[in-house]
């Protein structure tokens, strides 16, 4: 009687109509339901009638529910395979006129229908398969039909810019809003995955967000009180699904929530919104199992401003007792750390614990200022001694923590990119936005050499021999804000931070110190709130020496502490660094360890020691444990450094955690851990040497992280460690990338720009791996060819004997013949003024007097021949003006037991060319060695 039922409500709007029939051909193959066709007539018979409920008890008089319409569905596909179509049809059919007969013939059709063969009824046939449908199916296409006839009879409205609509108003009380995003990518030419996320901030009445928990991603899926859900069950077509409780919400003090479609790692692959997105969809909808009701559509379309990886496509506001959507797009530029940073804070300030790390938001149109604070005490045995005088001191330091220019001082106010406003203020207890000395920065007039910048307040010297400490300082504290190039505008805080209370017996003390980050921008503040006992003299002395702060034992450190691990552990010679990580799921993670050299990169591929690569080239550094799960105590993965064996021309032990994706099932992120640690120890003499712990959730949204390195100054023996946490984006792979020197290998070539000033090629070697009576001694020969490849005249043999070439085009520098430097010759070339007689320009490197001491170039463990340019000083390649073009190295070259080997070639391009421009000259690496060669007279 449910079927009749059904086709008497369908037929109650128009009692003429005829009866619904199914006439498909589908009915002839089991597990098959009604085609498109039969359910467009569905809906055609019942949109009139359809008022969706949403999961409410009442339901209006009249109306189709899910019941109704799956009943006929069910017994359409209840059937044996034997029925035919037109008689399965025909008792349809006659169930169905049977509403609008009297009971009597009622019976008799039941009766008829009792009476039909077995093969009719609906029981499982003997030998065949079971022809009873599957509920999710039949559930499935119930759902599409009723989804369908909703979006008919309640079309869902478009959001323009700038507009707002009121959400509740057009459903019935719900308890949930479902905000799903869809979006539309650009394939990247280089081959790499065009991959977006999507971040939800739950921000209070002050448009901030006030917990990291409550920005909810793919790695972090809940906020607070579960008011913000990241789901996996939205509708079909959502790529990510954010689902808000409206009663939590509003318990938990969400007042709006921001939706931000982000790229990620868009800098390190090279994206951007107006090369790889066409269009993002935003959609608001209500839900109830698998009917849904779409509200708001929001469509974000191309064309995009340039530079551009993230936006802000839609805003949800409470107001009152309803929820509103706007569309004001926010683009950002800066990664997704940064977009975070900026939804703390907001507009709203923040306090800082002691140590805490704060990212900063470039802002290229502002100027970035500190105000520092702090209240003397008077001396209560002598009242009329006054007040303690305080200084603050702006202080620069390179990466090795020692000083780079002079001190910014009250006296002398101005350095570069720092000014220091010499007016001193008394502090006001009830402003707490007056400040007792204000220093202004400007970020992009810092010079690059610059890595940190610390503030630190020292006592006058004269006090500090009164006997005055930093016990007779109170309420110490540095507030940071930007304002505009307008001075009449006022500024907004970001963040402020108070020292701690237990500073006692410091005479001096840090504030604060802003470092760059992996993009070169000062984005990372820390307020340290350590200090020393020490006057102006020694300070001075400590910085001049990298020493300030610097931890002398073992300790757990903390962000931006420094340790000398050789002052502290004379005896420790071989080192074990292992690293850990804490997970709930097992998760794939390697430890690389990078040798860079003075100019921050890699000399050969072997510098990178990983779970693929055990050793370096000299076996200097290898993995001693590699963990393909990260489960257990203890360490995941470590590897083992001979600290004093290692080449001299590596200067810094960079140790990075990246995660390995080919191994995990799913794409992971940081935000998957708890936390991660590094140490220090010798694992023959039991004893530890250091340990750090990191707080690794606010690098959620990063796959590779450096927990701490190694660094030594050129031509030292001293070892520093230094735990800097720096997120950087992909595996291996593209760390290596990063890390590693444009080399030209033999068979290539490049074109030089030589019009902008003169070309400088650095020659430089390591130690030899084998034992020798005779110190390594390389030459660099440079020979001038004419056309036929015959030396020119010997005035063009240049070499350390011979050093310039009559015209002063090519000019050997000189040479350094103990290693101690990172290019131990150099030569200069100027391709402009250089005689038109030579074609070709060859660069040849040899042994000194190889056969009879017995050396070969296959001894040398790493040997290269590069191009700098920006500056002619030798052994200088730390100079900011400096930066390597390219190199060779005896990678790929066929050295072994030979003396000498042709580097490569300046030749003059051989392509016809316009009249009047000028020659091009191309340098290619050629990599032919050979043995016991008299070079003079093989080209004369």
């Amino acid at each position: 009687m449910a079927i009749a039922r059904i086709f008497q409500r369908l037929q109650k709007p128009q009692r003429n109509s005829a009866p619904v029939e199914f006439k498909s051909n589908a009915f002839n193959t089991p597990g098959l339901g009604p085609t498109h066709e039969e359910l467009e007539s569905f809906e055609d018979a019942s949109k009139e009638r359809w008022r969706p409920s949403y999961g409410k008890p009442g339901r209006p008089h009249g109306a189709l529910s899910s019941s109704a319409v799956r009943a006929p569905l069910l017994a359409a596909e209840r059937r044996p395979a034997s029925a035919s179509a037109s008689a399965f049809a025909s008792e349809l059919t006659c169930r169905a006129d049977a509403a609008s007969h009297p009971p009597a013939t009622v019976r008799a059709l039941q009766a008829r229908a009792r009476a039909a063969p077995k093969s009719r009824r609906l029981a499982k046939p003997a030998g065949q398969a079971n022809p009873f449908p599957d509920p999710a199916l039949i559930n499935e296409r119930v759902a599409t039909a009723m989804n369908r006839v909703v979006a008919q009879a309640h079309p869902c409205l478009h959001l323009e810019c700038g507009q707002a609509v009121d959400l509740l108003g057009a459903v019935r009380r719900p308890t949930h809003l479902w905000v799903g995003v869809q979006w539309d990518t650009i394939p990247d030419p280089d081959g790499d995955p065009v991959e977006v996320d999507v971040l939800a901030f739950g921000l209070d009445a002050r448009q901030r967000c006030t917990k990291r928990k409550n920005c909810v991603s793919w790695s972090n899926k809940r906020s607070e009180m579960d008011a913000l859900i990241h789901a996996d069950d939205g509708k079909d077509g959502d790529e990510e699904t954010v689902c808000m409780h409206l009663y939590r919400a509003k318990m938990a003090g969400v007042a709006s929530l921001a939706i931000v479609v982000n790229i990620r790692d868009a800098h390190g692959r090279g994206q951007q919104f107006a090369d790889n997105i066409t269009s993002i969809s935003v959609t608001i909808y209500t839900k109830f199992g698998s009917r849904h009701k779409d509200i708001v559509k929001v469509v974000t379309r191309a064309p995009f401003e340039p530079g551009i990886v993230a936006m802000e496509v839609a805003r949800l506001v409470r107001t009152d007792q309803t929820w509103r959507v706007q569309r004001n797009p926010v683009a950002y530029s800066c990664q997704a750390r940064h977009i975070v940073a900026q939804y703390l804070i907001s507009s709203s300030r923040r306090a800082l614990e002691k140590g805490e790390l704060f990212h900063l938001v470039p802002e290229p149109q502002k100027t970035m200022c500190l105000g520092l604070a702090w209240v003397p005490l008077s001396n209560p045995d002598n009242p009329a001694a006054g007040l303690c005088p305080l200084d603050a001191i702006v202080v620069m330091l390179d990466s090795r923590g020692r000083q780079v220019g002079p001190f910014v001082t009250p006296k002398n106010p101005r350095g570069p990119g720092v000014f220091h406003h010499a007016s001193s203020r008394s502090w006001d207890p009830e402003d707490d936005t007056v400040d007792c000395e204000t220093i202004e920065m400007t970020f992009d007039r810092v010079p690059l050499s610059v890595y940190q910048i610390l503030v630190v307040v020292i006592i006058d010297n004269q006090w500090q021999a009164k006997g005055y400490t930093y016990n007779k300082i109170t309420g110490s504290s540095f507030r940071l804000y930007v304002r505009d190039k307008d001075p009449s505008k006022p500024g907004v805080e970001l963040c402020r931070h108070d020292l701690p209370l237990d500073l006692s017996l410091e005479t001096a003390v840090e504030f604060m110190r802003l470092t760059r980050d992996k993009d070169g921008n000062f984005g990372m503040l820390i307020g340290t709130g350590d200090g020393a006992v020490c006057d102006s003299h020694a300070l001075a002395e400590h910085f001049r020496k990298g020493t300030w702060l610097m931890r002398m034992g073992c300790q757990h450190l903390k962000w931006g502490d420094r340790l000398n691990v050789t002052r502290g552990f004379p005896e420790l010679s071989t080192a074990t660094v292992g690293v850990g990580w804490d997970t709930d799921h097992p998760v794939d993670l390697d430890l690389l360890v990078v040798l860079l050299g003075a100019n921050g990169k890699m000399a050969m591929a072997q510098d990178l020691v990983w779970a693929e690569n055990m050793t370096n080239k000299t076996g200097t550094v290898k993995m001693t444990l590699v963990s393909s799960d990260g489960e257990g105590l203890g360490d995941d993965e470590a590897c083992q450094l001979q600290l004093y064996s290692l080449r001299p021309s590596v200067e810094q032990i960079v140790f990075i955690v990246a995660i390995n994706q080919s191994d995990n099932e799913e794409d992971v992120m940081f935000g998957a851990l708890q936390g991660g640690f590094i140490r220090m120890y010798d694992n023959d003499k039991g004893f530890d040497v250091l340990r750090a712990d990191l707080d690794i959730r606010q690098y959620e949204y990063e796959t590779a992280l450096e927990f701490g390195r190694l660094i030594r100054p050129v031509g030292e023996r001293e070892w520093t460690f230094m735990s800097k946490p720096e997120p950087y984006g992909g595996g291996a792979a593209e760390i290596a990338a990063l890390f590693s020197n444009a080399v030209l290998k033999p068979g290539s070539s490049i074109k030089l720009d030589y019009e902008k000033g003169p070309l400088l090629f650095g020659l430089g070697w390591d130690d030899p791996m084998v034992p020798s009576d005779f110190e390594y001694d390389l030459d660099v020969l440079v020979i001038g060819l004419g056309p036929d490849e015959r030396l020119v005249s010997k005035e063009y043999f240049i070499w350390h004997k011979q050093p310039s070439c009559p015209d002063g085009s090519i000019q050997h520098l000189g040479e350094v013949q103990d290693g101690s430097s990172y290019d131990q010759e150099t030569v200069l070339l100027d391709l402009s003024s250089i005689s038109s007689k030579v074609s070709q320009i060859l660069f040849i490197v040899r042994i000194f007097d190889a056969k009879a001491r017995g050396q070969h170039l296959g001894a040398i463990s790493s040997m290269w021949l590069r191009l700098i340019a920006g500056g002619c000083v030798a052994n200088s390649p730390r100079s900011e003006d400096i930066t390597e073009i390219f190199r060779c190295t005896l990678e790929g070259m066929r050295s072994n037991k030979m003396h000498a080997i042709e580097v490569g070639r300046v030749c003059k391009n051989k392509e016809r060319r316009a009249r009047g421009s000028p020659i091009v000259w191309e340098f290619r690496a050629t990599g032919h060695a050979s043995k016991n060669v008299v070079w003079e007279e093989k080209y004369s």
